[in-house]
């Protein structure tokens, strides 16, 4: 009997039930240990077939696919071995099979050889179809101690420095961010876009990140880090999640690195897009841009907001959202580059009825980690007064201007402020949301005009 080929569990160097989590921790350690090695062509080679084990097998669905194979090879072994053949014949197919299993190992190697490693698919190679990326079938229920050990290698601290708009006052961004694929992390937008310097930490590592995809109609931006180093997790889908179902969220509340909590999706809020996930998980501040991972450790949100006016408001955007970055990069709303505009007229005529009625004192309540009051004063020539107060009393106050620069959005600027884009929700003379980022985070102001 000749000796079976290695399996790509043995390449690993792991058991064939191995976890998704063990599978990482040996790919690394392995792969460290050969990049030590001298350069050369078989170095190279045992980095491309490390490489090609761990993308086979830390895909649930590619992994399933490369069971099916071993499955189907072992009926075939086992149905020439039940065959039992006449002896003076048995031991030329014996033979046969061996010559043809070499030359398909050779021709295998040849390959592996001749090209590189097949990378992960990319996340925007579904950004034309409502189809979940990288979505892979559930194989099991995880604990919430199994979906940390699997997801939590993929988890970012983001940091944003130097305000834009402004000299550099020390003020600072501090959020979180996941890993979607080689050298990419996604994050929320008001985490990062009011910032020149962006960085990322990973592990004892400070990263030099920058902007790729911003859409901030739905508050995800994606970065690359070119020095980043990092497994990247599954995504899932916001359309296998129910009401009720147990949800894990991994982030950085308060600067508090690779903190778990756990919850239920409370509810599906509709969205024009699709729909936006409200959970029991905390989320603090500092937790934007973390990961809402579902009970098989797929990613299923991004962690964006809460609203402290009721308990456990939470909320997270679809991963779903991910795959339509490239195709809303620089989108300052909901509207999608391929759908119907308004009219240069029907703008205006929105950006006049805004100017005429914006002109006032507005009296408003937010919160972004704590309850805040808001009042803002638009004067008719541009000019603007920003007064806020928040929970613990303290105040900031400052005077500048606005101005008008879409049919919904406005620009607020001052020395302390800086140039902040704002939007104005389902505005009337009388009542408006306004949302703006504040200090790195997120604003929603319920405003009423006093």
């Amino acid at each position: 009997m000749s000796q079976s080929k290695k399996t790509l569990y043995a390449v690993l160097g792991v058991a064939r039930d191995a976890d998704a989590a063990t599978i990482s921790e040996a790919y690394a350690s392995l792969k460290q240990r050969i990049a030590s090695e001298p350069h050369g062509s078989e170095r190279d080679n045992q980095l491309g077939f490390i490489e090609h084990a761990f993308q086979t097998l830390h895909d649930p669905a590619r992994r399933a696919r490369y069971e099916q194979k071993l499955h189907d090879e072992a009926l075939a072994v086992a149905s020439i071995v039940e065959a039992e053949p006449e002896p003076s014949r048995r031991g030329w197919i014996i033979a046969a099979a061996i010559l043809a299993a070499l030359l398909l190992w050779a021709g295998l190697h040849w390959l592996r050889r001749s090209k590189p490693a097949p990378a992960p698919i990319p996340y925007v190679a579904l950004a034309n179809s409502n189809a979940p990326i990288n979505t892979a079938g559930p194989q099991s229920e995880l604990t919430p101690a199994a979906i940390f050990r699997k997801v939590s290698n993929a988890i970012v601290v983001v940091i944003g420095e130097q305000p834009s708009g402004k000299a550099d006052t020390g003020a600072s961004s501090l959020g979180s961010g996941v890993v979607i694929g080689p050298a990419q992390v996604v994050t929320n937008c008001h985490v990062t876009a009011e910032f020149r310097v962006l960085r990322v930490r990973y592990r004892e590592q400070l990263l030099d990140a920058q902007a790729k995809y911003v859409d901030r109609g739905h508050d995800l931006c994606l970065l690359e880090v070119p020095q980043l180093d990092a497994p990247a997790i599954t995504v899932g889908s916001v359309n296998n999640l129910n009401i009720g179902d147990r949800v894990v969220a991994l982030g950085t509340p308060q600067g508090l690195e690779l903190t778990l909590s756990e919850g239920v999706v409370s509810a599906l809020r509709r969205h024009e897009d699709g729909k936006v996930i409200q959970t029991s998980a905390p989320i603090s501040p500092g937790s934007s841009g973390g990961g809402l991972f579902d009970r098989y450790g797929q990613l299923v949100g991004i962690t964006t907001f809460q609203l402290r006016a009721g308990q456990n408001l939470n909320f997270a955007v679809p991963a779903d959202w991910i795959a339509q970055l490239e195709k809303r990069n620089g989108n300052q709303d909901r509207l999608l580059p391929d759908e119907e505009a308004p009219s240069d007229n029907q703008a205006g005529e929105q950006a006049d009825r805004i100017a005429r009625h914006l002109v006032g004192h507005w009296s408003c309540t937010a919160s972004n980690g704590n309850t805040q009051l808001i009042t803002l004063d638009f004067g008719a020539n541009g000019s603007m007064v920003f007064f806020r107060r928040n929970s613990a009393g303290k105040v900031f106050n400052t005077a500048g201007s606005y101005r008008i620069v879409g049919p919904d959005a406005l620009v607020l600027d001052s020395p302390e402020l800086g140039a902040v884009a704002a939007r104005l929700v389902d505005f009337s003379p009388r009542h408006t949301m306004l949302e703006f980022g504040f200090s790195g985070e997120r604003v929603l102001a319920d405003c009423n005009r006093a």
